[in-house]
């Protein structure tokens, strides 16, 4: 694993990401208010919006990948004015919470909720 990916950094406006557990588990801290402070265990993701600082810290031997997702800037601006705005930067959590599960933070891509939710 990079070891820049342990320190805080960002991913670039108009951009987000994906974290996909594999094997092992490993923490997931994003500078959200409040803060997202989760342990990623095998078969989760998370998601990880544009422009907020967050950092991965292995909890032992883990396999994971991230996923890039982004619409080209050329087909962005074509559909902007077709069928909604698209802010130039990043946006406030409320703008993307509707991605996460309200009480256990897990991505709503159809995979499975984190231990404890229903």
């Amino acid at each position: 694993m990079p070891a820049g990916l342990e320190r805080s950094h960002r991913i670039a406006a108009g951009t987000w990401g994906r974290v996909v557990v594999n094997e092992g588990s490993l923490r997931f801290v994003a500078q959200t208010h409040p803060e997202l402070n989760v342990v990623l265990s095998s078969g989760l993701t998370q998601a990880i919006p544009p422009e907020v600082e967050h950092s991965v810290q292995p909890l032992g031997p883990v396999r994971f990948s991230i996923d890039f997702l982004s619409i080209p800037e050329d087909r962005v601006r074509q559909n902007d004015s077709a069928t909604h705005d698209v802010p130039e930067a990043g946006g406030e959590p409320a703008c993307w919470a509707h991605l996460l599960c309200p009480e256990c933070g897990a991505v709503l891509d159809g995979g499975p909720h984190r231990d404890g939710c229903d």
